[in-house]
């Protein structure tokens, strides 16, 4: 392996090595527009060039292996020289209009003039103009007067959606960046292009001069919109989230998020969000909570004294998190041992070759792997629905539909509630059929919660809670913990994490497993 000095600092790296990867590993980070880890190395911004002794001329950082015994120097007058000549070349047509630009705040470009840039311009000759406000597909607008043409967007149209929507087109100071004729960028993952944009050039149109970055608060959580679960982060201002970007994990989604999943927090914002609980008498009323667990205790106690537990039948939606699926097994086994349970299965379209899953439900692995104890009561929604329309299950309970707001399934669409003696629904959004339901109890959707999912892989991974609610929705653990204390069971969990350490403790898949301690490696046991 290769040792070299960089800035008088030793470091041996592996053969291959950029110098500016050689650079980041010891904390020198060289300034770069083009080169992302993720995409093929351009090297036309020429930002990162470096000096390297006994090379005649400067070196550009992201493209030059190192070799032993190489001496690099990243600060030298020369260096910083020709890095603000290159600044000054890239904003000679630049509008400079970063009080109106939304990526003020967070531009490359921006940060790199407070260091290399010049006071003044000593270009008097006039701008040469490029296109404003073009759209390029449903999502992304494009700015040409703020391109600095690193092909970053290009690469990834080529590289990694393998669409090859955009290209370079025309010559010298008139090229930009384009669409073919008659086509849009409106490929799964066209979101990501803004992201990847150093500077304002590629903006979103659903954030588009929605919020100013510095006032919005970061907070790391998992999408909730497919079994992937990508890691990404929930930009917040005034307890509503604004936009959600992709976070880097190598192992679940690497630097890429869907436009589906980026786009998934709208669906927190529906009119149709359960606010309290309401109960169905001679006419549907809201109640409080105290109310409302009294009146759903008593109709579930009567239909266990009438008819035995195996009448109630669990309808448990994968989009719970684990500590929620834990308290309702715990349930089930006390309070219910005769019951059966149905976990839908919510497919739309197939499996992409990137990210995206065909079970948009964010925590079917972890759900199925806690209730395998009970496999023998499993039951498809199907064979529910004959049961009740042959009068075998008198009462119905549906836990965690909607929690993610994807609530357009209808997976209980054939399934007649009304005949009934009682059915309770706990969820975040009203179904379709809610006036059909008996009770209604809300629960908190993914964004107000503490928790955890597992992928389709196996990796367990925490959500944490982006906005606090706005209604008097409960986690629904808690919910259920209540529900079961009144009815016969014993627990009294006072936090998402102490669930999971009991999950932790009792289920063999998640036994090395600690809340406070997941990684981006956390896997349940095979």
């Amino acid at each position: 392996m290769p040792t070299l000095r960089i800035d008088g600092k030793e470091v041996t790296v592996e053969n291959g090595t950029t110098i500016l990867k050689a650079a980041e590993s010891i904390g020198i980070i060289i300034p770069h527009f083009c080169y992302h880890p993720e995409l093929s190395i351009a090297g036309n911004c020429r930002m990162c060039v470096v000096e390297v002794e006994r090379m005649p001329k400067l070196q550009t950082a992201c493209s030059t292996e190192v070799s032993d015994g190489m001496v690099v120097h990243t600060t030298t007058d020369r260096v910083v020289n020709a890095r603000r000549a290159i600044m000054e070349f890239l904003l000679i047509n630049h509008p400079l209009d970063c009080p109106i630009c939304d990526q003020a705040g967070e531009c490359r470009l921006q940060d790199y003039s407070v260091r290399y840039g010049m006071a003044s311009s000593r270009f008097a000759e006039e701008k040469v103009k490029s296109v404003k406000r073009e759209i390029f597909g449903p999502h992304v607008i494009y700015d040409g007067e703020r391109c600095i043409k690193c092909t970053r967007c290009i690469r990834f149209c080529y590289e990694i959606t393998k669409t090859g929507e955009l290209d370079m087109f025309f010559r010298g100071d008139h090229s930009t960046v384009g669409i073919f004729p008659e086509r849009d960028l409106k490929n799964d993952y066209s979101g990501n292009v803004v992201d990847l944009c150093p500077v304002g050039a590629l903006t979103l149109r659903e954030f588009r001069f929605k919020s100013r970055v510095w006032d919005l608060k970061k907070v790391n959580t998992i999408c909730p919109a497919c079994g992937r679960g990508c890691n990404i982060i929930a930009w917040v201002k005034d307890n509503r989230i604004f936009r959600l970007t992709p976070r880097f994990n190598p192992h679940v989604n690497r630097s890429w998020m869907c436009d589906h999943g980026r786009l998934s927090h709208e669906f927190l914002y529906r009119s149709e969000r359960l606010v309290s609980p309401e109960i169905m008498n001679a006419e549907r009323r809201r109640l409080n909570w105290k109310e409302a667990f009294d009146c759903v205790t008593d109709a579930l106690k009567s239909i266990l004294q009438n008819h035995g537990s195996g009448s109630i039948h669990l309808v448990v939606f994968p989009f719970i998190t684990n500590e929620d699926a834990f308290l309702i097994l715990k349930v089930l086994k006390d309070v219910f041992p005769k019951s059966t349970v149905s976990i839908p299965i919510i497919e739309i379209g197939e499996d992409d070759s990137l990210l995206i899953r065909k079970d948009r439900t964010p925590n079917r692995r972890g759900v199925e792997e806690i209730f395998r104890e009970v496999s023998s009561r499993i039951i498809s929604v199907d064979d529910a629905a004959k049961r009740v329309k042959e009068g075998m299950i008198k009462s119905l309970v549906v836990l965690g539909e909607g929690l993610t707001g994807a609530n357009d399934c209808n997976i209980l669409a054939d399934t007649p509630i009304s005949p009934l003696e009682f059915s309770l629904f706990i969820g975040s959004f009203k179904p379709w059929n809610a006036n059909d339901f008996s009770a209604m109890l809300p629960a908190s959707t993914w964004a107000e919660l503490d928790g955890t999912f597992t992928n389709f892989e196996g990796f367990v991974q925490r959500i944490f809670p982006s906005v606090l609610s706005s209604c008097e929705s409960r986690p629904l653990w808690k919910i259920v913990q209540e529900l079961g204390s009144r009815i016969g069971t014993r627990c009294a969990f006072r936090s998402a994490s102490s669930v999971f350490e009991k999950l932790a403790e009792e289920h063999q898949s998640y036994r090395e497993l600690r809340y406070f301690s997941l990684t981006d490696e956390s896997r349940i046991k095979k």
